[in-house]
């Protein structure tokens, strides 16, 4: 019987890094023990691609299967292989018509991204000119208007309140193409119908596990739907409305593998 464990990364597997990323001792060897009898562990985030994946494999700080990226619409293997890309489509000019309302909606509103496969082009407030790291010139916009597909958009504003007001004005406008989640200030935005869960689903068929033996571990909004779905696991440090759909509490990831290696060992 094959298991599979679907944990958010940024305040559930990796619950603080002010010097870089921090897994504690008891998560990784219950990882390595889990895959080592067969079963699929991997990470279900909200980061695109280029911050998921090749971060993940590059630093090497904790083993893995799979990567699902793009809060659900994109997953790939542990070589880096496209699993399934459930792209938002859209239409010509989309880009610069998200861009622009998302930017002037608010001095509240700080940033935008356009994401891609494996590709992503940040926009920040105030700053047409972008700079030679994480912004874009605005003047890319042009470029991006031919695109119709893309895999997640996303937006960062100063607080709560902010991003929850944006969130209505994204249905409002491109409700027909898109299905914003909540993270805080952040947004993440996918197809319609397209979020976490869907993605493990998605997944969990390629791989032929029954629904039943998957675990998933969050900590924010934008899990609710993985931690429904499944046995979720919500860790200590989530959010109350997180905690209270959740069928289990526990401290850490570490503690949800070894709940689930003590029942595969019973039924063994």
């Amino acid at each position: 019987m094959k298991y599979i464990v679907a944990t958010d990364f940024d305040g559930t597997l990796c619950q603080s890094y002010p010097d870089g990323y921090k897994i504690n001792d008891k998560t990784l060897e219950a990882i390595k023990e889990f895959r080592s009898k067969g079963n699929l562990f991997g990470v279900v985030t909200g980061r695109s691609y280029i911050w998921a994946y090749p971060v993940f494999k590059e630093q090497n700080i904790f083993e893995f299967d799979y990567i699902i990226s793009d809060n659900g619409a994109q997953c790939f293997d542990k070589d880096g292989n496209t699993v399934f890309s459930n792209k938002i489509k859209a239409y010509r000019g989309f880009v610069k018509d998200y861009v622009t309302t998302v930017l002037e909606f608010s001095d509240e509103v700080e940033e935008t991204g356009i994401c891609f496969e494996k590709d992503r082009f940040n926009f920040e407030k105030n700053n047409p000119d972008g700079n030679d790291g994480y912004y874009s010139k605005y003047s890319v916009l042009d470029e991006l208007c031919e695109k119709d597909e893309f895999a997640m958009v996303n937006a960062v504003c100063k607080n709560h309140e902010t991003a929850a007001k944006l969130k209505d004005e994204i249905v409002s406008k491109f409700g027909e193409y898109l299905d914003p989640a909540q993270n805080g200030r952040c947004l993440d935005i996918t197809a319609k119908g397209v979020n976490k869960a869907s993605g493990i689903i998605q997944y969990a068929e390629a791989m032929g596990v029954n629904h039943d033996n998957i675990y998933s571990a969050g900590d924010n909004y934008n899990d609710l739907p993985m931690i429904k779905a499944f046995h979720g696991c919500a860790v200590k440090g989530a959010v109350d409305e997180l905690k209270s759909k959740a069928e289990f509490v526990l401290d850490d990831v570490g503690s949800l593998i070894e709940k689930i290696l003590h029942k595969e060992k019973n039924n063994g």
